[in-house]
């Protein structure tokens, strides 16, 4: 499940986005847990808005384990093109 919130809404957009999942269960080499996320990016818009390059952050959290105990995070910078 993911979520999307437009702070500025101009031409181009300032947003904050987040998620959280389920890792799955899909045998010995892989655990299930959860994943949560959260990010801050800027979506740029081409002449006709129609398409557009989204650049950010996203900060990541998974936890897994037998009691979900185990806990990995990361950051990541994204860039995505949006066709519409």
């Amino acid at each position: 499940m993911n979520f999307t919130y437009n702070i500025v809404d101009f031409d181009d957009v300032l947003f904050v986005r987040g998620g959280y999942g389920t890792l799955v269960d899909l045998g010995e080499s892989f655990e299930n847990g959860t994943l949560y996320t959260v990010g801050l990016g800027y979506r740029i818009f081409d002449d006709d808005f129609r398409n557009s390059w989204l650049v950010g952050f996203d900060f990541s959290r998974r936890r897994f384990g037998n009691q979900q105990n185990d806990k990995l995070s990361s950051v990541a910078i994204f860039l995505e093109f949006m066709l519409f």
